[in-house]
């Protein structure tokens, strides 16, 4: 069995995920033998979106809400994104003028309240913008009373001149130095205070008694900061230390960058960080937060899960410990041999599986008789191990394919892209409407300015167009197009869909449904084409595939 990491796909795992969209990752891996993790993996990698059912109710309760709320507030009490909401309500062919238009009791509200609250508030009452409030004040003439103006500006503010003043230099204090960008973007409430109360951010720094320092970044200085020596160093180490602050290296070059830089200086002050802390009297063990690894703590390490009979896998040990597995690379060049330390064979504890020349020929080969696709994408996508193999030991995809006894010439033209296995499908299609006796014509006209073109037209008037699936974002949009243009429309499509809301103005019709005919008219080859194009084999290798069944 070819594995990928763990066990392979088939074709028939995919397909029951293309299938299944709905389903939860955890139902589809009880069915299929997999964990949760590895369904949602292989669906983000194939593009399977996963999409809960919509049922009539709801649909009925977003078309009464879609143009009064929302799609936000909507989703919020129906348990789904607004994206979801949008894509929806245009299937559904929902759409909401460019303007919410204001209705009667919206007026009736804002007529009571405008004046008695603050703005912000009505706006955020009423689900609206404030320059929208604001703008519909002035439409209805509506106007402040003096009395409800004094009111409202001697309300107390969240903040004051102090308030503000000492919240910056908390902020300077606690991260050594802040920058204005900072100050704007984590308190923005403030921010407008500081412009109302100020007149700008460069007054209240100045207010606080902090500096501003004179850099690129406008960083503020609490204040008393002045040039750093060995002996401010050493004092601002104890004082974090008292206060039992964080003192990691880690942790102070990110929060405190201004005393981390100063005590590495090598050209003036303690060159390290461990140094500045041990001139402080504080043990760099003490706050260091990754254990530091020497030879012998690797083996013993490795040792003591050899005798547990613990995972001495590179994977299992990663995961569990990446100090342990980073210090086995640094200090024996490679996991293998600090294993030969401990006396354990490489391939007794690696996970993947072991490949050589011959077993690469010899999946090869099984996957060419299986009728697999086996271009370079679809291989690395889904059987990256054997992928990986191949090219490890005959350097490219394509030589090792060539050493199979395969032409690889052929092989990279599989069915790579959607156009061109739909391209495929247009084709089998226009045979098979021949040997069904079926007038479809080739349209020999275009709309230029969307591109709309059918794929055939019926005598009767008409469009036809192919597809290989039932209902995608791709059909979706040219349903959308073509029924601008004419009222009667057939989908043929190849592979069905779980989508329960299709166009009622659209017939679809299934292409497995016309092979009793095209077989009884004597066109079993393109039946038979079209079934392997279905299962995901390019249908021009239909007498190779014939052939390697009979051997």
């Amino acid at each position: 069995m070819i594995m990928r990491g763990g066990k392979g796909w088939t074709r028939g795992e995919l397909d029951y995920l293309q299938d299944n969209r709905s389903m939860p990752d955890d139902e589809i891996a009880e069915t299929l033998g997999r964990t949760p993790n590895a369904v949602g993996v292989k669906r983000r990698r194939l593009g399977i979106i996963r999409e809960r059912p919509w049922s009539g109710q709801e649909i009925l309760r977003l078309k009464q809400d879609f143009y009064t709320r929302t799609a936000e507030a909507i989703a919020l009490e129906m348990h789904r994104t607004p994206g979801a909401i949008r894509a929806r309500s245009r299937i559904l062919g929902l759409k909401k003028m460019s303007r919410r238009i204001w209705t009667g009791d919206e007026e009736s509200q804002l007529r009571q309240r405008y004046g008695k609250e603050p703005m912000h508030a009505i706006a955020t009452a009423m689900g609206r913008s404030r320059s929208s409030v604001q703008h519909k004040a002035r439409t209805m003439d509506l106007s402040m009373q003096e009395e409800d103006r004094l009111k409202l500006a001697s309300r107390p503010h969240k903040w004051t001149g102090e308030k503000i003043a000492a919240t910056i230099r908390r902020m300077a204090d606690e991260n050594d130095e802040i920058s204005l960008s900072q100050i704007r973007t984590r308190e923005k409430s403030m921010y407008n205070a500081i412009l109302r109360d100020f007149g700008g951010v460069d007054e209240a720094v100045s207010a606080s008694g902090c500096k501003l320092k004179p850099s690129i970044r406008r960083v503020v200085v609490p204040p008393g900061r002045t040039a750093w020596s060995k002996e401010k160093i050493v004092d601002e180490i104890r004082r974090v230390h008292s206060r039992g602050g964080d003192l990691s290296a880690s942790y102070c070059l990110r929060y405190r960058p201004r005393l981390y830089s100063a005590a590495t200086r090598t050209d003036r002050y303690f060159g390290s960080w461990g140094k500045a802390l041990a001139a402080a009297g504080i043990g760099y063990k003490d706050v260091r937060k990754h254990r530091a690894w020497g030879k012998d703590e690797v083996l013993k390490a490795l040792l003591h899960r050899r005798d547990s009979e613990e995972d001495l896998s590179p994977r299992g040990i990663a995961s569990i410990d990446s100090g342990l597995y980073a210090a086995i690379s640094r200090l024996f060049g490679s996991y293998r041999a600090a294993l030969e330390q401990i006396g354990v064979e490489y391939c007794d504890v690696i996970r993947h599986e072991q490949w050589d020349r011959d077993r690469v020929i010899e999946e090869i080969r099984g996957l060419a008789r299986q009728g697999a696709e086996l271009s370079d994408s679809k291989i690395q996508t889904e059987y990256t191990s054997l992928y990986d193999a191949g090219r490890r030991y005959f350097g490219t995809w394509g030589e090792a394919t060539e050493a199979a006894g395969l032409d690889y010439g052929k092989i990279r033209l599989d069915m790579d892209t959607e156009a061109y296995r739909g391209k495929q499908l247009h084709l089998l299609m226009a045979e098979a409407f021949g040997i069904l006796a079926r007038d479809y014509d080739s349209p020999r006209f275009r709309y230029p300015e969307e591109d709309c073109l059918p794929d055939f037209v019926a005598p009767d008037g008409t469009w036809i167009d192919v597809k290989l699936r039932q209902w995608s974002k791709g059909v979706y949009h040219t349903v959308e197009k073509y029924l601008r243009y004419t009222d009667r429309l057939e989908i043929y499509y190849l592979k069905p869909s779980r989508s329960r809301h299709l166009p009622v103005d659209v017939e679809f019709v299934p292409i497995t449904s016309l092979h009793k005919d095209m077989r009884e008219a004597g066109g079993e080859d393109v039946a038979d084409a079209i079934e392997l194009l279905r299962r995901g084999i390019d249908p021009r290798s239909l007498r190779r595939y014939r052939r390697l069944q009979q051997e």
